[in-house]
């Protein structure tokens, strides 16, 4: 009994297996990027905030 069991188990396996969905290849697309202008900047316009900070609060409120 247990030998015909271990048949029927082998083949339920063997079905599903190859009636399992066939793995899709991955496809690629490649697409071209158009060459585009360099910007150039002149830093000497460019003005610097020296004097701005950044402050950071941490809430530390435990909310039951």
């Amino acid at each position: 009994m247990k030998k015909v069991l271990s048949l029927v188990a082998v083949a339920g396996m063997f079905a599903f297996v190859s009636c399992e969905s066939k793995k899709v290849e991955e496809t690629t697309t490649t697409t071209e990027v158009a060459p585009t202008e360099e910007v150039t900047v002149d830093t000497a316009a460019v003005t610097v905030d020296t004097t701005a900070t950044t402050t950071t609060t941490t809430d530390t409120t435990v909310v039951k």
